[in-house]
């Protein structure tokens, strides 16, 4: 169960909120983190299947679109990871966020491809077991896409209907790993996904793989002050804690900074004096606040 008891496995208080679900069905002291920088930025969350059986990354496929069944069709999901995730920023402008991509779902991009900076790992279609290059989802899109060019499924958003559609899809194929098979989705339905290559909503972060030794695109992919105090992004993801000694120190760093400030939206608001304006970036448009 999760280390800390005090904190619930589920907080579900308004019916209209974005709503955080991460499948957990042996909770760690890396899960009570999670759950603590949800509460501490005032979201709704649900925990589910602690205690049920893992079955590997194919789980997702069988108990994300189970418990989904039980949701509002039209209500707005954020699927987390949760050992490697870390809320950064309150609830209240994210809707609007997500809207602004104009697609039914919303995906977060990294930089590597099973555990390569480039397409080397996965030439050979026989090798792919967990990442699909989006070489057709590029060229639909008409764009170039950034130092992130590969989808990670630890943080995915849409409404549930459009979420179920997407598993629908999956049980359809003979995918048994939820990345390979949102990569596949997206080159074959790439009007339907989203991809935050600027990471503005959904960050994960692969600067501390290899000590962040092996290309300098990790130096860019680097989790930053702006998002860690609330200015920036809503999620940072930090893949590859087991793997890597490097990346385990910077998950070590962003939970140190988080716990001791309980950073938040809000956070920074409280040191202006009264009677001030100031300007404030929400991520998607500067919006002036006056501060009583």
């Amino acid at each position: 169960m999760i280390v800390n008891s005090s904190l619930p496995p589920k907080r579900i208080r308004y019916i209209n909120s974005p709503l955080v679900v991460s499948l957990e069905t042996n909770p760690t002291e890396n899960t009570y983190h999670f759950v603590q920088s949800l509460i501490n930025n005032n979201w709704d969350y649900d925990i589910i299947g602690i205690g049920k059986p893992w079955y590997g990354f194919k789980s997702k496929l069988q108990y994300y679109p189970n418990y989904l069944q039980t949701l509002d069709p039209e209500r707005l999901v954020i699927l987390s990871d949760s050992r490697d995730v870390f809320c950064v920023r309150s609830p209240d402008h994210f809707v609007y966020a997500f809207q602004t991509f104009n697609k039914p779902l919303l995906v977060s991009l990294e930089i590597f491809c099973q555990g390569a900076p480039d397409d080397s790992a996965v030439q050979n279609p026989k090798d792919i077991w967990q990442c699909v290059p989006l070489n057709e989802y590029w060229k639909y899109q008409s764009i170039k896409p950034t130092i992130r060019r590969y989808v990670n499924s630890g943080l995915i958003v849409g409404k549930t209907k459009d979420l179920i559609e997407h598993y629908n899809w999956i049980k359809s194929t003979t995918w048994k790993d939820d990345q390979a098979a949102l990569g596949d989705y997206m080159n074959k339905f790439p009007n339907k996904v989203a991809a935050d290559v600027h990471a503005s909503v959904l960050h994960t972060s692969g600067f501390g793989i290899n000590a962040g030794v092996l290309t300098k695109k990790q130096w860019e992919d680097s989790p930053s002050l702006a998002e860690l105090t609330g200015r920036k992004n809503y999620f940072l993801h930090l893949p590859g804690l087991e793997a890597s000694a490097g990346q385990k120190k910077i998950y070590n760093v962003v939970k140190k900074l988080i716990s001791q400030d309980n950073i938040s939206h809000n956070w920074l608001v409280k040191d202006y004096p009264k009677n001030t304006s100031c300007t404030w970036d929400t991520g998607i448009a500067d919006t002036s606040i006056e501060i009583k």
